[in-house]
């Protein structure tokens, strides 16, 4: 599985909670057998 995180130029804090406010979703995604989550 390939988890591809597309967000600009950040700090590590910004993308943290970027990701933070994602990761529920990639979780389900996963969860259902996608091979590609791509997260905008």
């Amino acid at each position: 599985m390939i988890v591809w995180l597309r967000v600009g130029n950040t700090t590590n804090r910004v993308l943290r909670l970027w990701f933070e406010a994602r990761l529920v979703g990639i979780v389900q995604l996963a969860g259902q057998q996608h091979r590609l989550i791509e997260v905008i």
